[in-house]
């Protein structure tokens, strides 16, 4: 059996070697995809760490106390070689041969490849702020830095968190509930700036000073001055010094594309590797044949921005690493433009957002608007009846391009839900005749969600007057 494929061929007859360069969500996910879909397939890791499969957004909560670390290790190499697959780990990736169809590998090794997936992954942004590099002070990228911050925790007693993101505001609970007195600071003039609009993540800011955790936006930090023995001691922002010996800066990320540069491979506007719609990689504006990127390093098309953009988020990885499958299988597969639903927990608060904000779209050049709505989340007179709070973006010619949730429960599922509504393009009003499940300890009858959408229907044909 050749390594080609040959139309007519059964895929589990068919061999071909699998190079994987990169480990995490993005790596393991394609290699377990792949393996499923080709069960002959030669499939290799090559991973420069040594963590293993971890789920790096199970970390946070690590630290909050709720499992050991190590809990988040989802699958050892021994266990993948028991599924098949090889795993490097300690090995770089320093250069490919398109050509050749071969790697470099450390140290001085090649390795050759049939169909190579990229999945290398991300770096944090560190802003240049004088002090970042003083001991003491921390990332949260990867499963090496959580096992550094987790060590931090210990005998520190003020903390700093640089980013008002999704990560950066669960790490604040975490250390909060680990006893420490916690400030965030976010530049940009709310809390999750890329998830939720100003109104709801008022919200997530009022539940954050419930818990005791300062919040400070529209504000930077300036710089980081050392405390006693030259580690951090404190942070300016606005003049004043807040103490801290424990910073951990989460304000954003930049794809690990660097290989780019050494096999010629383009690089979108996001600094990612540029791919087409079947996440090919792309050599001077033409795909390259079976060379995939998926995860934090590449560049997918938006559904409602219209062009290339990164989406760091596990369920893209995995949705990435399925594509990859059947467009092998089948080449005319190919990946349907994301929305990005996503959702975090914060000190008990689900935190939801999916497709664009209306500050997001306004940013773009769209024209958008929106509307919110509070209330309750099931019968008034179930036990742990509580407050949910939507929120829903639509755009110049009326679309719903946007929603968001936040409540203490049942964030997920109008997450997921919303992602079909914005991808399938579903008129508000197909949405609001859509008959829905009822009982007392789920939701009320009259859902508040229905509320929402005869206002956004009403806001939307008032614009078009």
């Amino acid at each position: 059996m050749t390594d080609d494929v040959v139309e007519g061929i059964d895929p589990s007859e068919w061999s071909p070697r699998i190079a994987v360069v990169g480990g995490g969500v993005s790596g393991y996910g394609a290699a377990h995809r792949l393996h499923a879909d080709l069960p002959r397939a030669r499939i290799h890791i090559y991973d420069r760490n040594d963590w293993h499969h971890y789920s790096a957004c199970g970390m946070t909560f690590a630290l909050e106390g709720l499992y050991p670390m190590d809990e988040v290790v989802l699958h050892t190499p021994e266990e993948y070689d028991q599924m098949g697959i090889e795993v490097h780990e300690k090995v770089e990736v320093t250069g490919i041969d398109l050509g050749g169809r071969t790697l470099d590998v450390s140290p001085g090794n090649t390795a050759r490849f049939d169909v190579l997936v990229l999945a290398t992954g991300r770096n944090p942004f560190i802003p240049p702020i004088k002090g970042v590099d003083l001991p003491g002070v921390h990332t949260l990228s990867n499963y090496g830095d959580g096992e550094m911050l987790m060590a931090a925790m210990e005998g520190s007693q003020r903390a700093v968190v640089i980013g008002g993101g999704a990560i950066g505001l669960e790490t604040a609970v975490a250390l909060n509930a680990r006893g420490l007195d916690v400030t965030v600071v976010e530049i940009l003039p709310h809390l999750l700036p890329l998830m939720l609009d100003d109104d709801l993540a008022n919200v997530v800011r009022e539940h954050l000073e419930g818990l005791g955790i300062r919040v400070l936006t529209g504000m930077s930090v300036s710089r980081l001055d050392p405390g006693s023995e030259g580690h951090v001691g404190s942070a300016e922002v606005l003049g004043e010094s807040i103490p801290s010996d424990l910073v951990v800066i989460s304000t954003g990320i930049r794809p690990e594309a660097s290989l780019a540069e050494v096999a010629g491979l383009d690089k979108g506007a996001t600094g990612g590797f540029a791919t087409d719609p079947y996440m090919r990689v792309l050599r001077a504006g033409e795909p390259v044949d079976r060379v995939y990127a998926i995860g934090d390093c590449a560049e997918v098309h938006h559904a409602i921005l219209g062009r290339r953009t990164l989406s760091p988020l596990a369920s893209t990885a995995f949705y990435g690493a399925r594509t990859i499958a059947r467009h092998l299988m089948d080449p005319t597969h190919e990946q349907k433009p994301v929305v990005s639903p996503a959702v975090i927990v914060i000190g008990g608060l689900h935190v939801g957002g999916v497709g664009i904000t209306e500050g997001g779209g306004s940013h773009f050049g769209l024209e958008t608007w929106g509307v919110t709505t509070s209330g309750m989340d099931r019968s008034r007179y179930f036990p742990g009846v509580d407050q949910i709070h939507l929120r829903l973006v639509g755009d110049a010619g009326g679309r719903i391009v946007g929603a968001q949730a936040v409540a203490s429960r049942g964030v997920n599922e109008r997450m997921n839900m919303f992602a079909l509504v914005i991808s399938e393009d579903i008129p508000a009003e197909r949405l609001v005749e859509v008959e829905r499940a009822f009982s007392p300890p789920v939701q009320l009858l009259a859902d508040p969600l229905v509320g929402l959408l005869d206002e956004f229907i009403e806001v939307r044909d008032a614009l078009r007057d």
